[in-house]
């Protein structure tokens, strides 16, 4: 499977012609966002691409990388939540978490 084919399949074209996708992605999800967002620029909404993904990977993705992961993401969404009034996506972790597609390697 190609990433291409990953991408058309997050991809709904049959839905509503000015719905954009919100998107968060971190490692590879950066790399799938970047490839969504070339592929169809119009569908584009709000995107966060966090910690760049390169071909040859990120590591070993040990316990501790996963948990800083893990607590970056909730940094994350916590900052998106108290800044609702730009993003729109909740106030709460939560909600911005449950808004929001998030592909993991």
């Amino acid at each position: 499977m190609r990433t291409t084919d990953v991408v058309r399949d997050s991809h709904d074209p049959q839905g509503a012609r000015d719905h954009k996708l919100d998107y968060y992605g971190a490692s590879y999800g950066t790399y799938i966002g970047s490839i969504y967002a070339t592929m169809f620029p119009n569908r584009v909404g709000k995107m966060v691409l966090d910690a760049t993904w390169t071909r040859q990977g990120t590591g070993t993705g040990t316990t501790s990388t996963r948990t800083l992961r893990r607590y970056q993401h909730r940094l994350l969404l916590g900052w998106i939540a108290r800044n609702d009034n730009v993003f729109h996506l909740g106030t709460s972790q939560r909600r911005c978490g449950s808004s929001t597609t998030h592909y993991r390697r």
